[in-house]
């Protein structure tokens, strides 16, 4: 959590379609009516397939639609890069 009582969550070292569901549910458990901005902190990432994007897109989706924001954090070059390419940055 920060000053502002925002959650960071750390996305993990590899965000794949066998990592997607747990880090989902984690996610979903920091979005609520009362809250609904919410950091990816990308430091520590190294790769992320298709299903790992799909999850950042839908988290942010749903944010915006319930009037917050997804912010994204930090990160290596080559993830940044897809970020960059597909929109998310």
């Amino acid at each position: 959590m920060t000053a502002y009582d925002v959650p960071v969550l750390r996305i993990p070292v590899e965000l794949t379609g066998a990592s997607v569901p747990a880090f989902a549910l984690e996610t979903q458990s920091h979005i609520t009516a009362e809250r609904s901005f919410l950091v990816f902190d990308l430091g520590t990432a190294r790769f992320m397939s298709s299903a790992g994007l799909g999850h950042l897109i839908h988290a942010g989706r749903s944010l915006h639609e319930g009037g917050g924001a997804l912010a994204l954090a930090a990160g290596n070059r080559t993830i940044v890069k897809l970020l960059t390419t597909t929109g998310l940055m």
